[in-house]
């Protein structure tokens, strides 16, 4: 099994520089034209599934980039809830991440809780075939975390570096 990660397109809280969360901002003008770049990126492609979380900024890059091709809403891909400091600035709350890896957020969730929440999703969803899923930085270190082993803290303290696709393998 194939699985490509893309990040959603940039919203507008992105733009802000505000830590989402579990906010649901809409794409910016430059997100919606990095969601047509994506369909264009992969419009040779054929995919078994498009998994998005429930948050529009993931169905909006999808749908802009696969138009009526299936997607698959799925609340289990949502970005890691900051709880009360969903809506905050990403300095701010970036410096909470490691403190919060496997506590949770006051009135949110813990790292720790996300990856359990996605390991529900990958074991239901994450069968065979060609998967594209377009999500949350949580997701990403979600999919690092259990498929190339790499260290919570590792990802915590490690500079996001957006790149067109992150490429994983499963096997049975």
């Amino acid at each position: 099994m194939k699985i490509i990660f893309e990040s959603h397109a940039t919203s507008v809280d992105n733009e802000n520089k505000i830590a989402s969360g579990w906010l649901d901002p809409p794409l910016s003008q430059k997100g919606i034209k990095q969601a047509k770049e994506m369909g264009q990126r992969y419009e040779k492609e054929h995919f078994s599934h498009i998994y998005v979380s429930d948050l529009s900024r993931s169905f909006e890059t999808a749908h802009i980039a696969f138009g009526s091709q299936s997607i698959l809403k799925d609340a289990r891909l949502r970005e890691w809830n900051y709880g009360q400091f969903n809506g905050f600035p990403v300095s701010e709350v970036d410096k909470l991440k490691i403190d919060h890896a496997h506590i949770p957020f006051p009135c949110g969730e813990s790292l720790e809780q996300v990856i359990n929440r996605f390991l529900s999703f990958e074991q239901e969803c994450l069968k065979t075939g060609k998967i594209l899923i377009i999500g949350h930085r949580a997701i990403y270190y979600c999919l690092e975390f259990l498929f190339r082993k790499t260290p919570i803290m590792t990802l915590l303290t490690t500079p996001w570096n957006w790149q067109p696709g992150w490429h994983y393998r499963r096997t049975l």
